[in-house]
């Protein structure tokens, strides 16, 4: 799976795949959450969540997903679902594993979106 800190709107956005053990956590985390959730739109500026691609079997159908402020929202055909993260557990994950990927100013910015346990 690769996953990307969806941020930037003038240059790349860092990105990072997971390994194997870290895909099979991120998938228990996913199937975790319980259907529903309110899915609000990430702004055009500014930190827009974690964006995972090819999520293989951590949500059988759905091929992207978007962690944002408390909800997980999954592309899955023609289809969508939104799953609640109250606690944003999987963002807060996202970022501790992203942490060697980022530049120290942009997990600050993160972390600040992410919020604390």
């Amino acid at each position: 799976m690769r996953v990307e800190a969806d941020l930037f709107s003038g240059r790349p956005n860092p990105s990072f795949t997971l390994d194997a053990e870290q895909a099979a956590t991120l998938a228990t985390l996913l199937r975790g959450l319980a259907p529903g959730g309110q899915r609000r739109e990430p702004p055009g500026l500014g930190y827009r969540g974690f964006v995972i691609h090819d999520a293989g079997d951590a949500l059988p159908g759905c091929t992207e997903l978007r962690a944002f402020h408390g909800t997980v929202s999954a592309s899955c055909g023609a289809e969508s679902r939104d799953l609640a993260d109250p606690g944003q557990t999987v963002e807060r994950w996202l970022l501790d594993v992203a942490r060697p990927h980022l530049e120290p100013a942009v997990a600050e910015a993160i972390r600040g979106e992410v919020g604390q346990p």
